[in-house]
C-alpha cells in the first residue's frame, strides 16, 4: 500500500508529470492569436511567426523549470537506511534518475526548435512524461510497476513520432514503431508472467530468494526461467535496438526528425538497460543452473555490435548512419552486461555492471550532442539529410564542424574524450574477467574473445564516424549549410561537448558514481556491502592482494586521494 512517505520519495517524477499537465493545459488555452483582432492596424502588423516563437519560448521555459524543480527534489532526497517495500531507493536508482533527468533536459532544448510547429507545448509535455517513465523504471521493484514504467516511456514516444514530422515519411516511421513496439510489449509481459510462474512472486526483491530456495523443482524450474529470460530479452531487445530486434530502427530514424531521433537513441536505451540490470542482476541466482544468462547476453552483444558497425559503413543518410551507430553502441553496452553477469568474483561484477552505467552516460552525451548540431544545420531551408550536404562545413560553420567532430571522436572512442573511457571500461572488464583465477578456463576463453571482438568493432566503427569528419573538413564544398538564427539546440550541443571533454579529462567522478551505483547489484546477497575508499588505502598494494579488486575501486581510490 502506498503511503504519503512513499509517494514523497517519487517527488521528482511527480514534478515532471505535473509540469507536463501544465504544458498540455497551456497548449489548449494559450494558442497564439492577434491581441486586438478588431483593430485593422494591429491585425495588419500582427506577425504569427513572432507570436509562435514567443509561445514556443515560454513553453520551453516551463519545461526547463519543471526539469530544474525535479532536479532540486532529487538532490534533496535522502536515501533511506532500510529499503521500503514499494520501491528501490538505492544508489543505482539515484544514478539512473539523474542520467534520465539530464537527458530529458537536453532533449527539451533540442526539441524546442523541432517537433510539431502547432503542438510545441504538447510536444515538450510528452517529452517530460517519457523522462518520468525512465526515472520510474529505476525505482520499480515490482514486475507490474516495471512494465507500467516501461510503457510510460513507449507511449509518449508513439505520440512524439506522430507530431514530430507531419508528412508521409513521419507517418510511416510512427506506424512502424507503434506496431512493432506493441509486439515487443506483448513479449515482455509474457516473459514476466513466466518469471512470476517460476518464482510465485511479483517483487524483484523476492524473486531471487524464491528461485534460490526452490531446489526441489529441479530442471523444470530452470527451463521455465530460461523461457522467461528469452521472452524478456526479446521484449527489451526491441527497446535497446539489439540484433535481431533492430530492424525497425534505420527506417524509423530516417523517417522522423532529429529531435525524435535523439529521443529514440537515448531514452528507450536508458529504460531498457535499467530493466535488464534489475531483472538479470537482481533476480537471477548465482548458482550453476542459472549461468545461461551471461552466455545469451554475450551472444547478443557480439551480434549487435558486429551487425550495427558493418552495415553502418554503407550508410550515406545521416539519421540512418546514427541509427546503426545506436545499434553498434548497444552491443558495447551489452558486452559490459555480459561481463557483469558472468564475472566469477565481485571485482569482475563491479567492472561489468559499472561499465554499463558509465557507457550509458558517455553515449548519451555524444549522441545528443551530434543530433543537436545536425538539427541546427539547414541547406536551402531544409534540414541536412546526407553526408554530401556536410561537404566543406568547416569553411562556412567552423564551430558546428568542431562540435560535430568532437562527438564523432567520442563515439569512436578516441582519447581524451568521454567515449574512450566507456570502451576502455568494457574491454578492461572483459580482459580482467578472462585473466581472473576465479574464472573457469572455458569461460575465460569467451571473455577474452569478447574483448578482441569489441576492439575490432571499435576499429570498424571508426570508418563511418571518421567519414563524417572527413566530409566536414576534407571534402570540397558543394553547398553552403547555414542556420536560421539563434537556436536552442546550440545550447544543448555546447553542454554535451563541454561534458564530453570534461569527463574525458577528469573521468573519476563519473567512475566513482557508476561503481558506487552497482554495489547493490554486485553484492546481491548483502545490501549492506560497500566498497569505501578507507580500507583500500589502509592496505599496502591491495591491487595485488585482493582478488576482487576492480578498476572502479581503483578510480574511487584516486578520487579519494584527490579530495584529500
Amino acid at each position: 500500500m502506498l503511503t504519503a512517505k512513499a509517494i514523497g520519495l517519487l517527488l521528482p517524477e511527480i514534478v515532471l508529470v505535473a509540469t507536463a499537465v501544465v504544458l498540455y493545459l497551456r497548449g489548449c488555452f494559450c494558442r497564439p492569436a492577434p491581441s486586438e483582432p478588431h483593430d485593422p492596424l494591429a491585425e495588419k502588423n500582427f506577425s504569427p511567426d513572432a507570436s509562435k516563437v514567443s509561445q514556443d519560448v515560454r513553453s520551453m521555459q516551463i519545461a526547463l523549470v519543471g526539469v530544474v524543480l525535479a532536479g532540486w527534489a532529487l538532490a534533496r532526497l535522502d536515501l533511506p537506511v532500510e529499503q521500503p517495500r514499494t520501491f528501490f531507493l538505492d544508489q543505482f536508482s539515484l544514478y539512473v534518475r539523474w542520467l534520465s533527468l539530464t537527458s530529458v533536459g537536453l532533449l527539451v532544448l533540442l526539441g524546442s526548435a523541432g517537433g510539431g510547429q502547432k503542438d510545441r507545448p504538447e510536444y515538450l509535455g510528452t517529452l517530460l512524461l517519457s523522462g518520468a517513465g525512465a526515472m520510474a523504471v529505476a525505482v520499480a521493484d515490482n514486475l507490474v510497476l516495471l512494465f507500467v514504467a516501461l510503457e510510460l516511456v513507449s507511449i509518449p514516444t508513439y505520440i512524439l513520432l506522430c507530431v514530430g514530422r507531419r508528412d508521409v515519411w513521419g507517418a510511416e516511421a510512427a506506424a512502424k514503431y507503434f506496431f512493432l513496439s506493441l509486439l515487443a510489449s506483448a513479449l515482455l509481459i509474457y516473459g514476466m508472467s513466466f518469471l512470476y510462474g517460476a518464482s510465485g512472486s511479483l517483487q524483484l526483491k523476492e524473486i531471487r530468494s524464491c528461485l534460490s530456495g526452490s531446489p526441489g523443482l529441479g530442471s523444470g524450474l530452470t527451463g521455465f526461467v530460461k523461457l522467461a529470460l528469452a521472452l524478456l530479452l526479446a521484449g527489451l531487445g526491441f527497446k535497446i535496438a539489439a540484433v535481431p530486434f533492430h530492424f525497425y530502427a534505420p527506417d524509423v530514424y530516417e523517417g522522423t526528425s532529429y529531435p525524435n531521433g535523439a529521443l529514440l537513441s537515448v531514452m528507450p536505451k536508458i529504460a531498457g538497460f535499467t530493466a535488464l540490470l534489475r531483472i538479470l542482476g537482481e533476480t537471477l541466482p548465482g548458482g550453476e543452473e542459472y549461468v545461461f544468462g551471461w552466455r545469451v547476453v554475450l551472444a547478443l552483444a557480439v551480434l549487435t555490435m558486429t551487425v550495427g558497425n558493418l552495415v553502418g559503413l554503407w550508410q550515406q543518410q545521416l539519421r540512418r548512419l546514427l541509427a546503426y551507430s545506436s545499434i553498434g553502441q548497444a552491443g558495447y553496452i551489452l558486452a559490459g552486461l555480459a561481463v557483469g553477469l558472468g564475472g566469477a568474483d565481485v571485482g569482475s561484477r563491479v567492472d561489468g555492471l559499472g561499465a554499463v552505467l558509465l557507457y550509458l552516460a558517455v553515449y548519451a552525451l555524444a549522441t545528443l550532442g551530434a543530433f543537436s548540431v545536425l538539427e541546427t544545420l539547414r541547406c536551402a531551408g531544409q534540414s541536412v539529410e546526407n553526408l554530401q550536404q556536410l561537404r566543406g562545413l568547416a569553411q562556412h560553420r567552423p564551430w558546428a564542424a568542431a562540435w560535430l567532430s568532437i562527438f564523432m571522436f567520442s563515439l569512436t572512442g578516441l582519447p581524451p574524450l568521454a567515449g574512450f573511457w566507456g570502451k576502455w571500461a568494457v574491454v578492461f572488464g572483459a580482459i580482467k574477467t578472462s585473466l581472473s583465477l576465479s574464472t573457469p578456463s572455458a569461460q575465460s576463453f569467451w571473455f577474452m574473445g569478447l574483448a578482441a571482438i569489441t576492439m575490432l568493432n571499435a576499429a570498424v566503427a571508426a570508418g563511418y564516424y571518421l567519414r563524417v569528419v572527413a566530409a566536414v573538413y576534407f571534402w570540397p564544398p558543394t553547398q553552403t549549410p547555414s542556420a536560421s538564427g539563434f537556436s536552442w539546440p546550440w545550447i544543448a550541443a555546447v553542454i554535451c561537448g563541454l561534458l564530453c571533454i570534461g569527463l574525458g579529462l577528469f573521468p573519476w567522478p563519473i567512475w566513482n558514481a557508476a561503481g558506487h551505483a552497482v554495489e547493490s547489484l554486485a553484492f546481491p546477497e548483502s545490501s549492506k556491502a560497500s566498497l569505501t575508499p578507507a580500507p583500500i588505502l589502509q592496505e599496502p598494494f591491495p591491487i595485488f592482494s585482493a582478488p576482487e579488486w576492480s578498476c572502479f575501486q581503483f578510480c574511487r581510490a584516486l578520487s579519494y586521494l584527490e579530495t584529500e
